[in-house]
This record gives structure tokens, sequence and C-alpha cells, in this order.
């Protein structure tokens, strides 16, 4: 985390998207959180590596999109709608996909 921290000062993005977090139900919150930035993520639960992130600033407001989210174990992305400027908003999102992802899974995620 620190380099992204780095990466964070320097830049002060709105929007930031992680692939391959390898995060696990074992590091909390507070060990992923950014200063100012609310954090979504989706990690992988049964096999190592893995897992995506979404941090949007606290300027922001920002609400998953459970309904987009998918629950199965292979599908890993996580989505958001940001709120811009008070009434218009852009949805965003982080997928990852496998290297040696199947047929079957890379229909699943389009």
């Amino acid at each position: 985390m620190d380099d992204l921290e780095l990466y964070v000062e320097e830049i002060n993005p709105d929007i930031i998207g992680l692939s391959e977090t390898w995060a696990t139900s074992d590091h909390t919150e507070a060990e992923l959180s950014l200063s100012n930035y609310t954090c979504f993520r989706k990690d992988r639960e049964h096999k190592k590596g893995g897992g995506v992130m979404l941090f949007i600033k606290n300027t922001h407001k920002a609400i998953v999109r459970s309904d987009l989210n998918d629950n199965s174990e292979d599908l890993e992305c996580i989505w958001s709608e940001v709120l811009l400027n008070g009434h218009d908003s852009v949805l965003v999102g982080v997928c990852y996909r496998s290297p040696n992802a199947t047929e079957e899974y890379n229909s699943k995620t389009l």
C-alpha cells in the first residue's frame, strides 16, 4: 500500500481501480484504506491471488451497485455509481480476467 499511497499523494486521482489485490478476509478495511477515499472491494475467496478494489475520493458520493456485482466466486468485478456534480453520475467498475480463464468464464463475464 505504500507505493499506492505515494502515487495517490502525487497524482491525486478521483477514482482508482486495482486488480490482483491478493486481499483476503484476513485483511481489514483499516489495512487497505486510503485517506480521503471510500474503498469497495471483492476478494478472491477460495484461491490464492486475484481480487479487485475500487477507491472513490470522498468528495464524490458513491454507492456500490449490488445489482451489477455478480456473487459467483469465479467472477471478479466490483461496480459503483459515482455522483459527480450533484445530478450527473457515472458507472465505474473493475473486473479481473485470469489469463487461464475458460471460454465459459469469458462468456459469463461479458
